[in-house]
């Protein structure tokens, strides 16, 4: 019976430090947003890079997004937005 006291207690301590880990990461960290962009959701395409001899080694193009302030209905908000929305005037900047 003492060793599953003792096991089960090394086990919650470890579960608690692996916890407070993940956590304190996220708050440092902070939360990992997607490359898209939040008007007209443009994200990454994906193929193959295509050396001479026609080898393929897999890459992404990731869209040309900005962090700008932009003004929706009368609030001023920052989003990620790519440039051709920005460029065609689909985002009101701020």
């Amino acid at each position: 019976m003492e060793f599953s006291r003792v096991f089960s207690k090394k086990l919650a301590i470890k579960f608690y430090k692996l916890k407070l880990c993940q956590l304190n990461k996220s708050k440092i960290l902070g939360v990992k947003m997607a490359k898209k962009c939040e008007i007209c959701g443009k994200a990454p395409m994906f193929g193959n890079n295509r050396s001479k001899s026609d080898r393929r080694t897999p890459r992404r193009w990731n869209p040309n997004l900005q962090h700008i302030k932009v003004n929706v209905n009368g609030v001023v908000k920052k989003m990620w937005v790519c440039t051709q929305c920005i460029k065609s005037g689909r985002v009101k900047k701020a």
